[in-house]
């Protein structure tokens, strides 16, 4: 089972960088802190346009996932759809901040797995949601892998798995696409 794969988009360097700016814009760099990137916005635009140039679905979700130091994430397996109730294979996970930080995998046969769905809330882009989470308890003990580089990659989302940083603050662009599709398949990587 492939967990990640090195995959560089073409425009990752703007996309990269735009983020930043916005975080230097928005964000205190120490609290826990999820931007939704409008469909609209300049950088979904260029991931529309690359994923068109690549016979891909176009861009259904793009977020910037901010930790503070010294954090874990819950261990978990991401979940899209309009009510968040589909669990999400693959997505383009591009480090910002990735300085002392890692992605882990679990091993989801020795966890609890647990799901529960919060009511409807406004996200970032006052859009009214639900997400399903689907949470992992007692399972920390069987690590199967983790990414602690910082160049892009594509990862696998439906393997229970979380973000930690240490010392110092992280930030991740994480890119989901229409259809749901295997990105390892679809890009043969």
């Amino acid at each position: 089972m492939k967990l990640y794969s090195f995959y560089t988009l073409d425009c990752n360097n703007i996309v990269k960088q735009q983020c930043l700016e916005l975080l230097q814009e928005q964000w205190d760099f120490k609290t826990q802190k999820i931007f939704r990137l409008d469909l609209l916005s300049d950088v979904c635009k260029l991931l529309n346009v690359e994923m068109q140039q690549k016979k891909l679905p176009s861009v259904r979700l793009v977020s910037i996932f901010c930790r503070g130091p010294n954090s874990k994430q819950i261990i978990h397996r991401d979940t899209i759809g309009d009510e968040a109730t589909v669990i999400c294979k693959t997505g383009f996970y591009i480090p910002i901040i990735a300085e002392d930080s890692k992605l882990e995998w679990f091993n989801p046969a020795t966890g609890i797995e647990t799901r529960s769905f919060t009511p409807a809330y406004s996200n970032s882009n006052n859009k009214k949601t639900g997400v399903l989470i689907v949470r992992y308890t007692d399972i920390t003990s069987e690590k199967i892998e983790e990414y602690t580089r910082s160049d892009p990659v594509i990862i696998n989302t439906e393997v229970p798995h979380r973000a930690v940083s240490a010392t110092l603050p992280r930030a991740a662009l994480a890119i989901r696409l229409n259809d749901n599709i295997n990105l390892f398949d679809a890009l043969g990587v």
